[in-house]
């Protein structure tokens, strides 16, 4: 692997470094996983690479999993409770962080500037989790604006990718809706997320007319699919309960997106044992 700065050309070098700085430790932890499952030379270790994903994301799974009972009135829990798995990636974050960041600021060359804005991104985050836990549970009266503040905040103090501007507008758009501030329905009020939605799959399909390879088309195909399954059916069946179209449960609009994540996550595993040679299987 070419390294990502050899101080020969400073030009290309600014290029690549950029991207990768301004990520942020955690987003590179998901880039390493992307970059060990394509150099792993047997589907053995590409299965626990794949497998060792989804564990990761099991968290936010289970987190949504206990919102939707909440919601549904299935649980009585307090909503501090409720988040209990949100706490506890806090807190694997909180003692993560303080070890990987000088890893990674040294091998990336990193000022402390750029690492002190990572680390107030990041306990903004976990302050807007706080905050919300707070608001829901009838603690502080606070409007929701200075409720989500700090994921605000995160968004403004450093350069993101295209992905996380949709995510700081989606919650710009959301906050004044919550306090009654603005009225518009909530297909506007999603907007940022549509947009990002119908930008994906009219890239995907953009692809799969125009690449030539087989294994691009496949690929286009694959996401395309994905983004289908895990979030346009739940983003359709959330705007439908929010407008009053339709009475769906909230573990109906989970359930929609957990099953569409069991299939990719089967398909996935099985893409690998079926595109490998036998002898691979070691």
């Amino acid at each position: 692997m070419a390294p990502l700065y050899n101080g020969e050309d400073d030009d290309v070098a600014t290029t690549e470094r950029l991207p990768v700085e301004e990520t942020g430790p955690f987003a590179c932890l998901c880039n390493n996983l992307v970059k060990s499952f394509c150099a792993a030379t047997t589907v053995r270790n590409k299965r626990v690479i794949v497998s060792l994903g989804l564990l990761l994301l099991l968290p936010a799974v289970l987190s949504v999993l206990f919102l939707s009972w909440k919601v549904d009135g299935v649980i009585a829990w307090p909503w501090g409770t409720v988040f209990l798995f949100v706490w506890l990636v806090d807190a694997m974050c909180l003692a993560y962080y303080p070890r990987i960041i000088p890893r990674w600021s040294a091998s990336l060359e990193l000022s402390s500037r750029t690492n002190a804005v990572h680390f107030v991104s990041f306990a903004c985050m976990v302050l807007c989790h706080v905050f919300i836990a707070l608001r829901l549970d009838g603690l502080v009266d606070w409007k929701w604006t200075w409720v989500l503040l700090p994921f605000i905040l995160t968004g403004m103090l450093k350069r993101s990718n295209h992905v996380a501007v949709f995510a700081w507008l989606q919650v710009v758009f959301l906050a004044p809706r919550l306090d009654a501030t603005l009225l518009w329905p909530w297909p506007i009020v999603f907007l940022p997320l549509e947009l990002y939605a119908i930008g994906c799959l009219a890239y995907c399909m953009y692809t799969l007319s125009t690449a030539p390879p087989r294994q691009e088309r496949a690929k286009a195909g694959a996401t395309l699919l994905g983004l289908v399954l895990l979030l346009g059916i739940p983003l359709v069946l959330l705007l439908l309960r929010l407008e009053g179209t339709c009475e769906f449960s909230a573990m109906s609009i989970l359930t929609s997106w957990l099953v569409g994540y069991g299939i990719l996550a089967i398909a996935g595993l099985a893409n690998i044992h079926w595109s490998a040679p036998q002898d691979d299987f070691v």
